[in-house]
């Protein structure tokens, strides 16, 4: 019995790369011919007819997996599965004789390469239908209080390139933000199987943020992914600030400002705060603007005339809104002559825009009054230095927690849906916040998800995320901001 040649191949083979096989043929006279074919999607192609081979070299290419050729299926798939057949011919009395063969499954994959994802002309808008800001005092004003949806994330241009054939199944957004910028609807896909370019894209922040990272990330029609990471930080604008205000009854000569009960001109003074060293500022008497000048930070004064004692006259003093030209908001406003006291005020926050505002009246208990607006007042700030958390309460009963600098090390990382979590971990803020809303960043490309509480551990619990696995064992920076109203045990 004459025996058959055989092939000594790779099992599993990557378009792209090289492999030879080795051609094994036992001693016979008279000599061996070997016929090679190999079978692909149900067709079969010769390779090699030869008496004297001893291997042959296999490179795959990419090509395999074009769907414009085999089908949009072939842009899914990650490896195709193919049939090597070794023929073993004689040659006796004249004529080649079939003797037998030898067949061989082999597995050829497309390397999975991530598609490519890059941004262009990443910015931050800051919306101003709206006011923007909390104005405190000068001495809480630690940096611009943005608002839900006042805070938007722009890019001129987000573009995706797949690899080897595929096609970009979906663009999202993680971290800071979730939102899924594009999805592949298209029929067949293939007519996207390109470069994908997104124009204009942006979207509102929905929470209150500080900073953290924002994570564009492209998906392939084979589930390779790749991430596009951009820091963000909002600014640290300070909104103007008007402090030590006071307001004096006199008369005026020439230049020299006289304190009176039955003068006529009411004397507004003022400590001018702005990160930019300079602000506008517009005073109106009942309802209508008189003035707007730019004063540079320090001490200020205005007067304001035809304030007879007799008779109420409403003044306002509003700043511009930094956020917006010519968007002003209210810092002091008053009702003469019901005064008889020149008061340092607080630290008040509008939770609306202020240009409608009519009186805010100051009682000797510092009960706010206020007519035709919403006004809370910051009754209490501090740090704990035992948990990390700075907070503030609000006479509304609002409260605020946050800390810049948590150090937290998660010990698992879980995968779950394409995405990888850590196990719960734990806060233990001075006081606890109800209706809460908590957000936060980590870095180490993590982000902070799925928030709870519980009121009788005293605790808040998140968990980190992240689109591969987590670092576990190690430390990581966490910041959090946590918002809600103070919470009372039952």
């Amino acid at each position: 019995m004459v025996a058959l040649a055989t092939l000594t191949v790779a099992e599993e083979m990557t378009c792209g790369t090289s492999y030879t096989a080795t051609i094994s043929k036992p001693s016979h006279t008279p000599a061996y011919t070997v016929i090679l074919k190999q079978t692909i999607r149900d067709e079969t192609t010769r390779l090699l007819a030869s008496s004297s081979a001893t291997s042959y070299s296999f490179n795959f290419s990419t090509s395999l997996f074009d769907p414009a050729t085999y089908g949009i299926e072939a842009a899914r798939i990650s490896s195709l599965p193919v049939t090597l057949t070794l023929e073993t011919w004689v040659m006796y009395n004249n004529s080649v004789d079939f003797i037998g063969a030898n067949t061989y499954d082999v597995t050829v994959k497309v390397p999975m390469s991530s598609p490519s994802i890059s941004i262009s002309g990443y910015s931050l808008d800051y919306v101003t239908d709206g006011i923007a800001a909390d104005f405190l005092a000068a001495e809480q004003a630690s940096g611009l209080h943005f608002t839900n949806g006042l805070t938007k994330i722009k890019t001129t241009t987000i573009s995706a390139t797949p690899q080897n054939y595929a096609y970009i199944s979906k663009i999202y957004v993680t971290g800071l933000i979730d939102a899924t910028v594009f999805t592949n609807t298209a029929n067949p896909p293939q007519q996207y199987r390109g470069r994908i370019d997104i124009s204009g894209w942006s979207r509102a922040l929905d929470t209150v943020k500080t900073s953290g990272y924002v994570y564009f990330n492209a998906i392939d029609s084979r589930g390779n992914m790749a991430t596009f990471m951009q820091g963000l930080t909002l600014s640290t604008i300070k909104a103007p600030t008007l402090s030590n205000i006071t307001w004096t009854r006199g008369t005026v000569s020439g230049s020299t400002f006289t304190p009176s009960d039955s003068g006529t001109v009411m004397r507004m003074t003022a400590t001018l705060s702005s990160q930019t060293g300079s602000a506008s500022i517009k005073f109106s008497r009942n309802g209508t603007a008189v003035e707007t000048n730019s004063y540079n930070n320090g001490s200020i004064t205005y007067l304001f005339s035809s304030c007879p004692p007799t008779a109420n006259t409403e003044l306002l003093v509003e700043v511009d809104n930094v956020l917006a030209t010519s968007s002003y908001s209210c810092l002091a406003t008053i009702t003469a002559p019901d005064i008889n006291y020149n008061p340092e005020l607080p630290g008040i926050a509008f939770g609306k825009q202020a240009s409608t505002a009519k009186s805010v009246e100051l009682a000797e208990d510092w009960t706010l009054r206020a007519k035709n607006h919403e006004v809370d007042l910051v009754v209490d700030w501090g740090y704990d230095s035992t948990s990390g958390f700075h907070w503030r309460k609000w006479s509304s009963g609002h409260g605020e927690l946050w800390a810049s600098n948590l150090s937290l090390t998660p010990t698992s990382s879980n995968a779950d849906n394409g995405q990888y979590y850590s196990e719960n971990l734990y806060v233990y803020p001075p006081f606890l916040l109800d209706n809460w809303t908590l957000t936060g960043s980590s870095n180490n490309y993590t982000y902070i998800c799925n928030g709870g509480w519980s009121t009788s551990n005293g605790r808040y619990s998140f968990r980190l995320g992240r689109a591969s696995p987590i670092a576990t064992g190690t430390a990581h920076t966490i910041r959090l901001y946590i918002t809600g109203t103070v919470y009372v045990p039952s």
